[in-house]
Order: C-alpha cells, then sequence, then structure tokens
C-alpha cells in the first residue's frame, strides 16, 4: 500500500507538474502576442507620424520656394525702381517735369 500510495504520489505531481507548464506556455503565448500587438500599433504610430513629418516637409518647401520667387520679384521690383529714380537724377531739369 505504501508503494501505491507514492505512486500516486508522484503520479499527482507529474499531473501537476504538467498543468503548470501548460499554463506557463499559455501565460507566455498570450505575453507574446500581447507584445506584437502593441509593436504593430507603434508601427502603425511611426508611419502615421513619418508620413505627417513628409507632409509638413513638402509644406515647408512649398513655402520656401513661394518665399524665394516672391523675393526674387520684390529684388527685381526695387532694381527696376532704382534704375528708373537713377535715370530721373540724371536727366536735365527741364525734362524731370
Amino acid at each position: 500500500k505504501i508503494e501505491i500510495a507514492e505512486e500516486d504520489k508522484i503520479t499527482k505531481l507529474q499531473n501537476q507538474i504538467g498543468v503548470m507548464n501548460k499554463e506557463l506556455k499559455d501565460q507566455h503565448k498570450r505575453c507574446d502576442e500581447k507584445f506584437q500587438n502593441q509593436m504593430d500599433i507603434m508601427n502603425r504610430e511611426f508611419k502615421d507620424q513619418h508620413k505627417r513629418n513628409d507632409k509638413m516637409l513638402k509644406t515647408i518647401k512649398e513655402n520656401m520656394k513661394i518665399n524665394h520667387e516672391n523675393m526674387k520679384e520684390i529684388t527685381s521690383m526695387i532694381n527696376t525702381q532704382f534704375k528708373h529714380n537713377t535715370e530721373q537724377e540724371c536727366q536735365p531739369a527741364f525734362t524731370q517735369l
């Protein structure tokens, strides 16, 4: 009887170990799935932020181009006006009227 009791205890312990191993594997699988979900979310957020940054950079470049073109136009207008004023200063007084 003592041997049977010991064998029963060993069998019960082995069953408990088997159950614990299964629970650990399940927990590990859930942790892996949760981690993967978090990584997927972070990757989507990163891609979204990257798209927003690209769009902002494109807008900044367009604005810089517009500003550059405006500066060229303003410079041209100033040069034209300066040239016009210089030509008037060089003319005799009676032709300025």
